[in-house]
C-alpha cells in the first residue's frame, strides 16, 4: 500500500513538473526583454522559436502595413518571474468579491488608437509607463481562453484570423500610414452576478472599488497591465 501511494505521488509531482515547464525560446528576452507584447503581420509568434525576420521593431515601437495587408498577431512576454497562472491567481485575489459567479478565465487584449474616424486625435498623451493605460479615448478589446494546462507559460498569443481580427478589425482594417496604437496585455475572469444582488464594480472617478446593485449583465475582472507595445502603420 506505501509502494503504491509513493508511487501515485511521484507521478502527481512528474505531471506538475510538465505543468510548470514553459519552451519559450529565450532569444525572445534576449531580443526584446520582458512586458512587451510582440507584433506581427506575417503570422502568429511561436513559443518554441523566436524569429527576428517575422517583425519590423524600430525605435521602440512595430510597423504593420496599413491596407489589404494588415494584420496584428501577438505575443505577450510576461514581467521577470511571472506566469499566466500567477498573474490570474492575483487577480483572483485582489477582486474576490465577484469570484462565486465566475464563468471563466480570460486572456485580455486592449487596442487604443491615435485615430478616430480617419483623423489624428488631438493632445494625445502617450503611456509612459506600463501600468498607465491612455486616456483620450476608450478601447476595443479582445479575448482568449485561459485554461489550466496553460498557467505555468510566461507568454500568451493570439493569431489574428478568427475572434481575434473581429475584434480589432475596425482599426486594423482602416490603419492609416503614421497611425498609432497602444496595446495591453491582461489576464483575468469573466463573471456574471444575479441581478438584484450586490456587485463589485470599479469607480473611474473615485479609482476604487464600490459596491452597487447588479443588473445582471457579464462583468470582467482584470489585472494591470502585464505587457505592452506600441505599433505603427506603415
Amino acid at each position: 500500500m506505501k509502494k503504491l501511494i509513493v508511487l501515485s505521488l511521484m507521478v502527481l509531482l512528474s505531471a506538475v513538473s510538465v505543468f510548470a515547464q514553459d519552451d519559450l525560446d529565450s532569444a525572445y528576452a534576449k531580443n526584446f526583454g520582458r512586458s512587451i507584447i510582440l507584433v506581427s503581420h506575417v503570422g502568429l509568434p511561436t513559443r518554441a522559436k523566436c524569429d527576428m525576420s517575422m517583425f519590423d521593431y524600430r525605435d521602440g515601437k512595430f510597423f504593420i502595413p496599413s491596407g489589404e495587408a494588415a494584420a496584428f498577431n501577438v505575443r505577450a512576454l510576461l514581467p521577470e518571474g511571472v506566469t499566466l497562472g500567477s498573474a490570474l491567481e492575483k487577480v483572483k485575489k485582489d477582486q474576490a468579491a465577484n469570484l462565486q459567479h465566475h464563468n471563466k478565465d480570460l486572456c485580455f487584449y486592449k487596442v487604443w488608437s491615435s485615430y478616430d474616424s480617419g483623423s489624428p486625435i488631438e493632445n494625445i498623451k502617450w503611456p509612459a509607463n506600463l501600468k498607465e493605460e491612455p486616456k483620450w479615448a476608450s478601447s476595443s478589446d479582445g479575448y482568449s481562453a485561459l485554461s489550466p494546462d496553460v498557467y505555468g507559460w510566461v507568454s500568451g498569443g493570439m493569431p489574428y484570423e478568427g475572434d481575434f481580427r473581429s475584434a480589432f478589425w475596425s482599426i486594423i482594417g482602416t490603419g492609416q500610414p503614421g497611425q498609432k496604437l497602444y496595446v495591453t496585455f491582461h489576464v483575468g475572469f469573466e463573471y456574471q452576478v444575479p441581478g438584484g444582488q450586490v456587485e463589485s464594480k470599479w469607480n473611474d472617478v473615485l479609482q476604487k472599488f464600490e459596491n452597487v446593485t447588479s443588473t445582471g449583465m457579464i462583468g470582467y475582472a482584470c489585472s494591470e497591465p502585464l505587457a505592452a507595445a506600441t505599433v505603427e502603420f506603415k
